[in-house]
């Protein structure tokens, strides 16, 4: 078995090794690049807490603040990894997915305690800060990255999908998955993915892969990345 991974390079190494032990082949290529707002001026004390929904977002944070000593609530735990490696030092896991940190800070926070910020990227799946507003938080989003998609698969990747040497794509947004459909189409490889499975994160995840046929669609139980490399370890 033999699978592509499609998160930016550093995350997909960080799985790669998982899937390796398992006796799974690897492809890596990105269909995102991630481009830090390095001119973005954020002062984490004007909030009561910040909101951090990957690691993408834990890496870029780090870089556009100073201030390590504020609540931070981080999506999940590899999130959280990220954090505290990176030197924060008050951050709180929902241990799941955008659900789980909804509730999370609904149940730890006061909404009229203070400002709440989700800092992230320019393209977003779900409508954290707006359903925080309905249940009486301020809360809003900053952008402190922008995610580039790239603009045509690699002719090792061509050869490999062509040859049907790849068996599955795993996809952890539904913007990663709109942009490798795309640009498969674009490299008339559609015929490929007939005998391919889809490994997909969430039901947002699936249907964003759903314009073309799969061979199969695999959606995650629990949404959250650990569940993902679960399901496609559980399926080789």
């Amino acid at each position: 078995m033999k699978i592509l991974l499609t998160r930016p390079r550093e995350q997909s190494e960080a799985i790669a090794s998982e899937f390796r032990s398992e006796g799974i082949g690897v492809w890596i290529e990105p269909m995102l690049t991630i481009v830090p707002k390095l001119e973005a001026s954020i002062d984490p004390s004007d909030y009561k807490a910040l909101l951090v929904t990957s690691v993408n977002g834990a890496e870029t944070l780090a870089k556009v603040t100073e201030n390590r000593e504020s609540v931070l609530y981080a999506v999940g735990e590899v999130t959280k990894a990220s954090l505290i490696r990176n030197g924060f030092r008050n951050v709180c896991s929902a241990n799941g997915n955008v659900e789980d940190l909804l509730e999370t800070v609904a149940q730890r926070e006061n909404p009229g305690s203070g400002k709440i910020l989700h800092v992230g990227g320019d393209n977003l799946a779900g409508n954290l800060v707006e359903r925080l507003r309905l249940r009486g938080f301020s809360a809003s989003h900053f952008i402190i990255y922008r995610s580039v998609a790239s603009e045509y698969l690699s002719n090792e990747l061509i050869s490999l999908l062509k040859g049907n040497k790849i068996d599955g794509v795993v996809f952890f947004s539904p913007r990663t998955a709109k942009v490798f459909v795309s640009l498969a189409e674009k490299a008339s490889c559609e015929k490929a993915l007939l005998s391919m499975t889809a490994f997909c994160l969430s039901a947002s995840v699936c249907k964003a892969v759903q314009p073309r046929a799969w061979g199969h669609l695999v959606v995650s139980d629990r949404s959250t990345g650990p569940g993902l490399v679960s399901a496609v370890i559980a399926s080789k």
